[in-house]
């Protein structure tokens, strides 16, 4: 399982990432987007989820439900 953090800054990387994963059968999770939001979070010790329904916060939320439903079923 694969998280391509900050996804839309290189969007010939990223698939990159993509085609690399997809030829080895590995799941990318999530793609998370690029949010200036993610670094003022961490500045103030708050988790992303407190600064609205952004982009970002529901990719986190996505990934979060991958890896769980991956531990659910070892």
């Amino acid at each position: 399982m694969v998280c391509i953090n900050k996804y839309d800054i290189n969007l010939d990387k990223t698939k990159e990432i993509t085609s690399y994963c997809a030829e080895r059968d590995v799941e990318v999770a999530a793609c998370i987007p690029f949010d200036t939001a993610v670094t003022e979070a961490m500045v103030q010790g708050k988790p992303i989820t407190v600064y609205g329904d952004r982009r970002v916060s529901e990719e986190l939320r996505k990934l979060w439900r991958s890896v769980q439903a991956r531990l659910a079923g070892l």
